[in-house]
């Protein structure tokens, strides 16, 4: 829109009455590449809305331009929806790409732990499991929902033995 403005004006009036339009324009195409759509996904999967989330993310058409925190969320997103949708190998590499880009939050940083734990045990590599389990507590994350995560995956690997 910016653009077009842009071009009219330059094209009515010359450029000295034109450049900010292209200004604007060149802005609003850096932000798309640097920031993206990331944390409206981001807020759309924490209100359990998964389906708007990935289409949200799917927004995003270049996410190696993504700033580093930007880009960090875009892989944890990335990782859970695959998770949603049974897709283990592809969400615990996205996952494994977040934790290790180490930009998370200290909640998050733990739920993408529980995550790959429990991918893990689903496809019953109980050893990584336990591994990815010692991993969230040593982050000391004061959270119920990270704390019930991990309380049931404790169980469920007692079981196995």
């Amino acid at each position: 829109m910016f653009l077009l403005l842009g071009i009219l004006l330059h094209v009515q009036a010359g450029l000295e009455a034109a450049w900010y339009l292209y200004a604007g324009a060149f802005l609003l195409a850096l932000t798309y590449f640097l920031f993206g759509t990331v944390w409206v996904a981001y807020r759309l999967l924490n209100q359990g809305k998964v389906l708007e989330a990935e289409q949200s993310l799917l927004l995003n058409r270049y996410p190696q331009f993504l700033l580093g925190r930007n880009k960090t969320y875009y892989y944890f997103i990335r990782g859970l929806i695959h998770l949603q949708h049974k897709e283990l190998e592809a969400g615990q590499e996205a996952l494994h790409r977040a934790v290790k880009m180490g930009k998370l939050r200290p909640k998050d940083q733990a739920l993408a732990l529980i995550n790959l734990a429990h991918a893990a045990f689903v496809l019953k590599d109980y050893g990584r499991a336990r591994e990815r389990m010692a991993d969230v507590q040593g982050l000391q994350v004061d959270d119920l929902l990270v704390k019930q995560q991990l309380e049931e995956l404790e169980k469920a690997l007692a079981q196995v033995g």
